[in-house]
C-alpha cells in the first residue's frame, strides 16, 4: 500500500491485524488493564479506584472507540488508540497501546499531545 506521500506500509502486518481484529482488541485491553494494575497513578487513579476494575472484564473496561493507526517507515510499530474513556488519562485525546508487530509494547499517554 502506498501512502499519500509515496511511502509504503507493511501490508502483511495490516492484513494480520485486520484479519484478527477482535483478538488484537482483547490483547490491547488486557495490556492496558495489566499496566493500570501495575501503576494506577499513571492512569490518574489511586489504588482503591484501580481495585474496582478487578477482575479484568473486557466488556466493562472503561475505554471505547478503538482506532488502529499504522505508519509508514515505522517498521512494525503501530497504535491501537482508544479515543474515549472514563479514565483520567483519556482526557482529552484518549489512550493508546503501541504494538511492535503483534505484541503490545507500551502504553502511550496522549493527554499532552498537541491538537492538529
Amino acid at each position: 500500500m502506498l501512502l499519500a506521500d509515496g511511502q509504503s506500509a507493511d501490508l502483511d502486518l495490516i492484513a494480520e491485524v485486520l484479519g484478527d481484529v477482535d483478538s488484537f482488541l482483547l490483547t490491547g485491553l488486557h495490556f492496558l488493564h495489566s499496566a493500570l494494575t501495575a501503576d494506577p497513578e499513571t492512569f490518574g487513579l489511586d489504588p482503591t479506584d484501580a481495585a474496582k476494575l478487578q477482575p479484568f472484564d473486557p466488556t466493562a473496561f472503561p475505554v471505547d472507540m478503538p482506532q488502529l493507526n499504522f505508519y509508514a517507515e515505522a517498521d512494525t510499530e503501530w497504535l491501537m488508540r482508544f479515543a474515549q474513556g472514563l479514565l483520567p488519562i483519556c482526557e482529552p485525546y484518549g489512550v493508546a497501546v503501541a504494538f511492535a508487530g503483534s505484541e503490545p509494547a507500551r502504553v502511550e499517554d496522549l493527554s499532552e499531545s498537541a491538537q492538529i
